[in-house]
């Protein structure tokens, strides 16, 4: 683990959008896209990714975690191949980031940011990383899961919900099942597949709608079953909009017994803590759909834990899966663990016997 630099960071979150905008114009400068006839969408398509990236190093200096902006930027490298983009495009632009930051920053504020850099520019030298499929066909319900996410991307959502509910009705699927063999691994395969520029925006998000509509019909199925007594709270925090995971997790709460209150996304750090202080949960869900967003959940926990000390903390989502994520400084209870295992390890934080 590298030194931490919270300074530097907090100085890029609060100076980004200048940054970005600084960096942007630059760039569309030294490539040569100023077009009247395009107008400004060269530039804010660029300061949006500038913005990201700065976010990102951010989250790398704060945390002293080079490896997590060097994964993002193998992930622009990555999706820059499958669009057809030029990689000297990727590399122009951090080149430019780094010159921006050298002439913006104090000396001592922005070395570390553009060694950082400079380091990821080395990693662009490398071969181009394979993303390999996620959903897996020789695996438990494969093949369902692969004709369900079919039929969501031929736009058939009756066919898709028909192919879920219809085995789940009759007692051939569990919810369980459908929840974590069907539901979840074609989501993250559609997630996969906009990544490589397999799908467009719109066909994800409308599969993604036709899936939270799915889990709440598979939901309509379940039994009634005994009370634990103890409450989850739910919550993708600050700017992530990313809940799909997270609530597919709570609803496997909710068929253990557990009474769930689900926030949904996009909740501001400190209205978490009102929730917390207002419902007195036994434990909270929270995700992080990437490394950036990690900051904003430990801010959640530590302005919950001001208001219910003893409350315990489960967090996962992509932002964790990292094994070098720092998640224990966050004051978490427990971080990463399968989706499959998260009510165990739920029920291990708050004193509830195992479950057979």
């Amino acid at each position: 683990m590298q030194t931490t630099d919270p300074f530097a960071a907090e100085m890029l979150r609060a100076s980004a959008t200048g940054l970005a905008d600084l960096a942007s114009e630059r760039l569309v400068q030294n490539l040569g896209l100023e077009n009247p006839a395009l107008g400004m969408l060269p530039r804010r398509a660029w300061k949006k990714q500038f913005e990201e990236l700065l976010t990102d190093l951010a989250q790398a200096l704060e945390e002293g975690r080079q490896d997590s902006f060097l994964n993002k930027v193998e992930w622009f490298q990555t999706a820059f191949a499958a669009r057809d983009f030029p990689e000297s495009d990727l590399i122009a632009s951090l080149e430019c980031l780094g010159e921006i930051l050298s002439d913006e920053l104090p000396e001592t504020t922005g070395m570390g940011a553009v060694k950082l850099i400079e380091r990821a520019l080395e990693s662009l030298r490398t071969a181009i990383p394979e993303v390999p499929p996620i959903l897996d066909m020789k695996k438990e319900h494969g093949a369902l899961a692969a004709r369900y996410m079919t039929a969501l991307l031929e736009g058939n959502r009756g066919l898709a919900t028909q192919l879920v509910l219809d085995p789940v009705r009759s007692g051939a699927l569990t919810i369980r099942d459908a929840l974590l063999h069907v539901c979840e691994p074609a989501q993250r395969e559609i997630g996969r597949m906009w990544h490589l520029n397999e799908i467009s925006i719109s066909d994800e998000h409308a599969v993604s709608a036709t899936t939270i509509r799915v889990i709440s019909q598979i939901m309509t199925f379940a039994p009634s079953v005994e009370p634990t007594g103890k409450t989850v709270l739910a919550a993708s925090i600050g700017d992530d909009s990313h809940d799909i995971g997270l609530r597919l997790v709570s609803e496997l709460f909710e068929l253990d017994g557990w009474k769930v209150i689900f926030l949904g996304s996009r909740l501001p750090p400190d209205d978490f803590a009102w929730a917390a202080k207002e419902f007195v949960p036994d434990l909270a869900l929270l995700s992080a759909a990437t490394d950036a967003h990690r900051s904003n959940v430990n801010k959640a926990i530590t302005l919950a834990r001001e208001v219910h000390p003893e409350l315990a903390v489960l967090i996962g989502g992509p932002g964790f899966e990292s094994k070098e994520a720092p998640w224990t400084s966050s004051g978490a209870s427990a971080c990463g663990v399968r989706t499959a295992d998260a009510v165990q390890v739920g029920r291990e934080l708050v004193g509830l016997p195992a479950k057979s």
